[in-house]
């Protein structure tokens, strides 16, 4: 419907080839905060963008950092082909450059901002890439930064090689209270210290 749906973008192309664009919803990021809470999920993934389709830049672009707004209660389901994030989840905004670092990832912060202005309990959740981290706390020094669970059990496989301290190391990720965050913990100790060890390094409030 006319007036729903509102798209401000800015394209930049420098001397070196390099392109970003930012793109915000306006419907979603004017209802962004009005809710009970307010938790962005910041994330980096790839996309291949062919010549003369949306940038007027000579090279390819193969990054797309996205950017999704959730509400409290929502639902995270996760499946090994298929990831997906329905209930109470829309997009906020997108930025698209060829590099994720330190820069791009302020660049793109600094945008959001600009849009969304100042929540006094923003949440982020991230993958803990470090120029994410680095960007937030520049940026959003007031925001609580908190781990993707998914991104979490991932990398507990991928420097352990254990899928099941990984499953418990989730579950205790995911429990409501304290008791059975404790009880998952314990099990995690008693199976594998070194990922017991990891997850403690990363904290509880966390």
């Amino acid at each position: 419907m006319p007036g729903t749906f509102e798209v401000r973008h800015n394209v930049s192309v420098d001397d070196s080839d390099n392109a970003t664009m930012w793109v915000i919803l306006g419907a979603d990021s004017y209802s962004f905060g009005t809710g009970r809470s307010s938790t962005l999920v910041a994330e980096e993934t790839r996309i291949m963008i062919y010549k003369g389709q949306f940038f007027p830049t000579k090279k390819d672009l193969k990054r797309l950092v996205g950017l999704f707004a959730m509400r409290q209660n929502f639902e995270w389901k996760v499946k090994r082909s298929n990831k997906t994030m329905l209930h109470l989840v829309y997009p906020i905004a997108f930025g698209y450059g060829d590099s994720e670092n330190n820069l791009s990832w302020e660049w793109f912060l600094d945008c959001l901002k600009g849009a969304i202005g100042h929540i006094d309990d923003l949440v982020f959740i991230f993958d803990r890439h470090a120029s994410i981290e680095a960007g937030i706390s520049k940026v959003f020094p007031y925001a609580t930064h908190t781990i993707c669970c998914w991104h979490f059990a991932e990398n507990v496989k991928k420097r352990f090689h254990r899928n099941d301290v990984a499953s418990i190391m989730d579950k205790a990720a995911r429990a409501y209270t304290e008791l059975k965050y404790n009880r998952y913990m314990g099990e995690l100790h008693n199976l594998h210290k070194n990922t017991f060890d990891y997850a403690e390094a990363a904290g509880p409030h966390k």
